[in-house]
């Protein structure tokens, strides 16, 4: 696990695997869980993360990692 933090842009990112990003999706305004082609969690990335108690983002980055990815037959990320 890797963990970068960029104090420009407010933004938090936490990289879980290193593997392509299929698809993204925002779970709660500001967080984006980015899954592989197997629906696997590949990281999350917290916008504006000075705003969020820390116990949000525990609780949306541990419901990504156990719930059922969303379908990947929708669009895919540029």
């Amino acid at each position: 696990m890797k963990i970068e933090y960029s104090e420009t842009a407010g933004a938090l990112y936490v990289y879980l695997q290193e593997v392509d990003v299929c698809r993204s999706v925002e779970t709660v305004e500001g967080v984006v869980v980015d899954f592989d082609a197997d629906g696997g969690v590949v990281g999350v990335e917290i916008l504006n993360v000075s705003t969020k108690a820390i116990s949000d983002i525990e609780v949306v980055m541990l419901d990504s990692l156990f719930d059922d990815p969303p379908s990947l037959v929708e669009d895919d990320v540029d």
